[in-house]
């Protein structure tokens, strides 16, 4: 140990450091740390933070400054985006080959020679696997695919970005249909890859959400890409919100060998944008061959009960006409039967009538004056009445008595 009254330059403390590390430890180190900050300089050298946070508490335990030169920096991250299909990025955690360099102006760090790619695939999936772990217990990985996507989904809020050629390719496929369908769509502009790409479909979701009740779907598609891009799909936050808004969504964002979470939780998954506009014309042509083949049954149904309705009343027609036929005829025979019995009954009548007339002219001619005169009857009257009593016959009363001959006679009761 050198004496604490000598003094040294701090050259020759770090060149000291540098010596007894030399001395110490091994050439290489292979090391397992999260990236917190990559950046690339204008000379193509990449420059990095490692840190290591506690398992229980999240806190940064360790940190340390690493490098990679641009010579070898160039082919490790071409070797690494072929591998993992993604690209070195902050918040990944790595397997890397290190060796620690210490120098007198710029202090202890890293220089990164090898790169494990292997062992950032496991944790990609292992974190990928995680967030639908964690989706599945919250109850949520299946909601957006239980709701009910409109008959006819013509209303479409759209998450891409504006200047997206996948966004053309879907905004042409949905209007040149060849059916004539009409839609009605609205652009809600976000990123669509790197790490501010979930926080701006985040806020397109929730901006949507406000206005949830003038949309039948959400639309999230991005054009072509590297695989890499697909990263932030796999995002929770995203995944989370995707699948808990209550809107079906439909998404275009991967590539044939690419199914993100995203896509695993929306309600339906394509591959392209254009794919999911065939998808949603598709429905629609689905809905108009339904109503279409539904508007020939009704129209075969009702010609068929408007023939077999003529055919009745054709029949009933002639029904009415045949039993009209028989029915004048049989009240035709009952007036004649009628008029019949009239006539007979009016001649009995009147043939009674006429005899009890005779009867009647015999009586009154049987009770004639004359007749009844020349059967010897007389008769008396006084001045008022007939006289049929004796009572009425006074001593002072002048009694006219008409004789059998007609002739008259005044007497007076003595």
């Amino acid at each position: 140990m050198t004496d604490p009254r000598q003094d040294i330059t701090l050259s020759q403390l770090t060149q000291a450091i540098e010596a007894c590390l030399k001395e110490t430890l091994e050439p290489y180190y292979w090391l397992v740390a999260e990236i917190s900050e990559l950046r690339i300089d204008q000379r193509g050298h990449c420059y990095m933070t490692f840190v290591e946070k506690d398992d229980k508490t999240g806190n940064i335990a360790a940190r340390m400054s690493a490098h990679c030169w641009n010579y070898r920096y160039k082919q490790l991250a071409t070797d690494f985006g072929n591998t993992t299909g993604t690209i070195l990025s902050a918040g990944m955690k790595i397997l890397c080959c290190v060796e620690i360099d210490m120098h007198s102006v710029y202090g202890i760090s890293l220089d990164v020679v090898d790169i494990d790619a292997n062992y950032t695939i496991g944790e990609l999936q292992r974190l990928r696997q995680q967030t639908i772990e964690r989706l599945k217990k919250e109850g949520v990985f299946e909601s957006n695919k239980k709701l009910q996507l409109s008959k006819i989904p013509n209303r479409i809020a759209v998450i891409s970005s504006e200047k997206a050629a996948g966004y053309d390719d879907f905004m042409r496929q949905l209007t040149d249909n060849g059916y004539g369908f009409r839609f009605t769509t609205r652009l809600y502009p976000a990123l669509m890859q790197g790490d501010n790409a979930p926080l701006s479909i985040i806020n397109a979701l929730e901006k949507i959400n406000n206005d949830i009740e003038l949309y039948d779907c959400i639309v999230i598609i991005r054009g072509g890409g590297a695989s890499s891009d697909m990263n932030c799909f796999d995002d929770y936050e995203l995944a989370s919100h995707c699948a808990q808004i209550q809107l079906p969504v439909l998404t275009g964002i991967g590539h044939t060998r690419d199914i993100s979470v995203v896509d695993m939780v929306a309600y339906q998954s394509l591959k392209t944008p254009t794919a999911v506009a065939e998808w949603i014309v598709e429905i629609l042509a689905e809905q108009y061959t339904v109503l279409y083949n539904m508007a020939n049954e009704l129209r075969l149904a009702v010609k068929a009960v408007i023939n077999t309705e003529r055919q009745n009343i054709t029949i009933l027609a002639q029904q009415l006409r045949h039993s009209s036929q028989l029915r004048i005829q049989d009240e035709v025979f009952a007036l004649r039967q009628l008029t019949n019995e009239l006539l007979f009954a009016g001649k009995s009548f009147f043939a009674e009538e006429n005899q009890r007339l005779q009867n009647i002219e015999r009586e009154i001619a049987f009770y004639e004056p004359a007749k009844i005169f020349s059967r010897g009857y007389s008769l008396l009257r006084d001045d008022s009445d007939i006289i049929r009593s004796k009572e009425q016959i006074t001593p002072e009363k002048i009694i006219t008595a008409t004789l059998p001959d007609q002739s008259e006679v005044r007497l007076r009761r003595i």
